[in-house]
C-alpha cells in the first residue's frame, strides 16, 4: 500500500469554531487517518522475471515487446508490410506453447483511423500466427499491433 504523501487538511481558527470544537474535529480526522493506515494492507506476489512467449519473430516485425504472466500474454509490435504480397500467407510469430485465445487490435496510423483488420487477416495454427494481406493501404506501410491472449 502506498504511503499518504499529502498532509490532511485540519480545521484552524479561521473556521469560526470554538477551540474545543476544533480540537475535537481534528482529533476525529487524525483518528480516521491512523485507523485507515493501520488497517490498509496489500498482498503482492513476488516479482517474476519477465518471460517471452514468442520463440521466433518474422523479419518484417520491426519492433516488438512481449511478456507472459500466469496464463496471460501480451504482445505489442510494429509490422512493416511494404514488402509483403497480397494473398500470400506469412508467419508472423511462433509461440513456445499452445494458445487458447487471442485478441488482436491493430492500426496503420497513430490516429487509429485505418484499422489493420480491413487490410489483413491474422490466423493461428500449429503454434504460429499467420498474416495474410488482403490489400495494402495508400501511404502506410507500418502497422501497430497489440495482441492479448491466454495459454
Amino acid at each position: 500500500m502506498g504511503h499518504i504523501t499529502k498532509a490532511p487538511t485540519y480545521i484552524d481558527s479561521s473556521s469560526f469554531l470554538s477551540d474545543k470544537q476544533i480540537r475535537k474535529i481534528n482529533s476525529i480526522i487524525k483518528g480516521q487517518i491512523n485507523l485507515f493506515t493501520s488497517k490498509a494492507t496489500q498482498k503482492q506476489k513476488e516479482a517474476e522475471e519477465a518471460k517471452s512467449i514468442v520463440s521466433a519473430y518474422a523479419d518484417y516485425v520491426v519492433s516488438e515487446i512481449d511478456s507472459k504472466y500466469d496464463n496471460t500474454f501480451f504482445i505489442s509490435c510494429y509490422v512493416n508490410t511494404s514488402s509483403l504480397e497480397i494473398g500470400v500467407a506469412y508467419d508472423l510469430f511462433e509461440f513456445d506453447t499452445d494458445i487458447k485465445s487471442i485478441s488482436i487490435v491493430g492500426y496503420y496510423d497513430t490516429s487509429q483511423t485505418e484499422p489493420f483488420s480491413e487490410y489483413a487477416d491474422i490466423s493461428y495454427s500449429d503454434n504460429k500466427m499467420i498474416l495474410t494481406m488482403k490489400s495494402l493501404p495508400n501511404g502506410f506501410d507500418t502497422a501497430i499491433l497489440n495482441i492479448k491472449g491466454t495459454f
